[in-house]
């Protein structure tokens, strides 16, 4: 099966800098996307929802620690 980086489109669009080069690296991504059959598409799919799905539960996590430390710091 084949696996894909998103995380090397993710940091390279966290690093962009600017608004353009972000679309060049959706269009890039999307560009791989489209040159894929439609078993490798569905492969693609199911990996890139389970990186979003990933990335989201890091963020919230931190969010929710800055967010509880906040309220820590705030009743002291």
């Amino acid at each position: 099966m084949e696996s894909f980086d998103f995380k090397k489109y993710h940091v390279k669009a966290m690093n962009a800098s600017s608004e353009e080069e972000k679309a060049k690296i959706n269009q890039e991504l999307k560009d791989v996307y489209a040159s894929l059959d439609e078993k490798a598409q569905k492969v693609f799919n199911e990996q890139l929802h389970a990186f979003l799905l990933k990335e989201y539960a890091a963020i919230n996590s931190l969010y929710q620690g800055a967010t509880n430390n906040e309220q820590v710091t705030a009743n002291n």
